[in-house]
């Protein structure tokens, strides 16, 4: 969001971030098993590439767990537990 309201990514940040959202559920649905540090060189990879940022704080790897635990327990049909991590978030 914070690369998104600075214009990191140019004109088009708003479209990036919507792509990379996509990026990241085709990614999931290519691969099976993915882990969170797998995700976290992917979109770290994205960061950089197309928001010209290196996120170092430590975020990307607590958004890359959350990603992969909500897409296992939608895998899982746990959608009730995804719910409410969204909700405490």
């Amino acid at each position: 969001q914070l690369a998104v309201q600075h214009g990191f990514g140019g004109m088009e940040s708003a479209e990036k971030a919507r792509w990379m959202v996509h990026a990241v559920e085709q990614w999931f649905r290519e691969n099976s098993g993915i882990e969170p540090y797998e995700l976290e060189d992917f979109l770290a990879d994205i960061m950089n590439n197309e928001f010209e940022t290196v996120t170092s704080d430590g975020s990307l790897e607590q958004v890359s767990a959350d990603i992969c635990q909500c897409f296992n327990w939608c895998a899982a049909g746990n959608l009730a537990a995804v719910e409410q991590r969204l909700l405490q978030l």
